[in-house]
């Protein structure tokens, strides 16, 4: 029996065909009923049977009988199929939560191991104290990068954090090279991030919402549309990243280095950019207003940034 309901779980045409096997069979009784069929013996030699209805029989007899009968299979049947569609979305549910737990659990496994082998390496095998390319910092860069392709989210995060707490992504020394570690999309807001080498660092997509990135190098950072409403960068350096569609709304870019860097169809309404330097720097389609600062001197139409029209500032 529980195979029989497996099936049917399954199979949307087995609560179909059976309805339809219920539907015939009963159609075969109404005519029966409707006609009241009854058997007679021939008066031929040649003894046989012979099928007789009733003469009073009208169409509209017919149609009411088919009415009453048919009702209840169809209605059966109609119940049927939208349980079986509930127990199809219920298990499909299941299913999910399942596999979100697993893969939560193993997402939880694999941070710690990273944490447990990152703490070995620091405390066996002298990390902070190894010397540029050696054995030791390689073996760091490739566990870190590999943990962070592995990871979603908040967890990501608890490696950058774990990373800047253990002093590993200082400015001077550095001693983990994030080139290409990926943090696309995670959730920074109001993160403090200062003094930190972050240079070719994938963060395009990511809420640095009221973060403090002062003194931070992003050179060549991958950081399109990235939101950094409010957000803290002053002398950070910004030469060669890519900010493309970014939001920095009053953001702070005093003496910032943003040479080379792209800002294209950025938004930069309310941006603090005194004694920037912005040598070379993509601002094609970039929107200003009244109270964004500029470098003295500097003339952003001559750069191709459009002053906003103030009824949107």
């Amino acid at each position: 029996m529980k195979q029989v309901g497996d099936w049917l779980l399954k199979n949307d045409r087995g609560i179909f065909m059976l309805g339809l096997i219920g539907l015939l069979a009963i159609l075969g009784t109404i005519s029966l009923d409707i006609y009241n069929l009854d058997f007679e013996e021939s008066s031929d030699e040649e003894k046989h049977y012979i099928i007789v209805a009733p003469a009073n029989t009208t169409f509209r007899d017919i149609t009411w009988k088919v009415a009453e009968l048919v009702a209840i299979p169809i209605t059966l049947v109609i119940i049927a199929y939208f349980i079986n569609k509930r127990q199809q979305a219920d298990e499909q549910k299941r299913r999910d939560n399942a596999e979100k737990i697993t893969h939560t659990q193993t997402e939880e496994a694999t941070l710690q191991n990273y944490f447990d082998r990152m703490t070995e390496l620091l405390l066996d095998r002298g990390l902070r104290q190894s010397e540029p390319y050696s054995e030791v910092r390689n073996l760091a860069r490739s566990q870190t990068l590999t943990t962070i392709r592995a990871l979603s989210g908040k967890r990501k995060i608890s490696i950058l954090h774990f990373l800047r707490e253990t002093d590993l992504i200082k400015l001077e020394p550095n001693i983990i090279d994030l080139s290409r570690a990926d943090f696309t999309e995670a959730d920074l807001k109001e993160a403090t991030l200062s003094q930190l080498d972050l240079g070719r660092v994938r963060l395009s997509g990511t809420d640095l919402h009221r973060a403090t990135l002062t003194e931070t190098n992003l050179v060549k950072a991958e950081l399109l549309m990235v939101d950094l409403t409010k957000a803290n960068l002053t002398k950070a350096d910004l030469r060669s990243a890519l900010l493309r569609q970014a939001t920095l709304i009053e953001t702070n870019l005093t003496k910032a280095n943003l040479a080379g860097a792209d800002l294209r169809e950025v938004n930069l309404k309310g941006a603090n950019l005194t004694d920037a330097i912005l040598d070379e720097t993509k601002l094609t389609e970039a929107k200003y207003d009244h109270r964004t600062r500029w470098p003295s001197g500097f003339v952003p139409e001559r750069a191709g940034a459009i002053m906003a029209n103030e009824r949107y500032v």
